[in-house]
């Protein structure tokens, strides 16, 4: 995102640059949509419901983001603040992952409880 504003008005680098973004961010799904099945496999689903159900917040919130910022006009300046903030987000955001999210086996994971029962029934007979 900060290519592309050092980039000037040059369509191919943009072009070429906003491809590549979209090339590597989709290695993203590789680190956070399989986090919820390491979690806890069996609410896997509603982890993921809630958690995507927040991100699609940013569908709500960039359209109303880019229209504050090029109300003033289309042009370079404004769209650079538009970059700004959209590489900030993707800053804050994967570094909030990154240091705060664990695959572990959570406590609340259903697996363990019903093992556990099966295992004492088993032991008792």
């Amino acid at each position: 995102m900060l290519g592309i504003t050092a980039s000037g008005c040059r369509p191919t680098i943009i072009i070429f640059l906003y491809s590549l973004l979209l090339y590597l961010n989709g290695f993203k799904y590789s680190g956070f949509n399989v986090t919820h099945v390491d979690m806890c496999p069996p609410l896997a689903g509603i982890l993921f419901g809630l958690t995507n159900s927040i991100a699609s917040l940013s569908g709500v919130v960039a359209p109303n983001m880019v229209g504050a910022f090029t109300q003033s006009g289309n042009t370079k300046e404004n769209w650079n603040k538009v970059f700004y903030v959209t590489a900030g987000v993707y800053f804050v955001t994967s570094t909030v992952f990154d240091l705060l999210v664990s695959a572990e086996p959570q406590k609340w994971n259903t697996n363990k409880a019903s093992e556990k029962k099966t295992n004492i029934v088993e032991s008792k007979s």
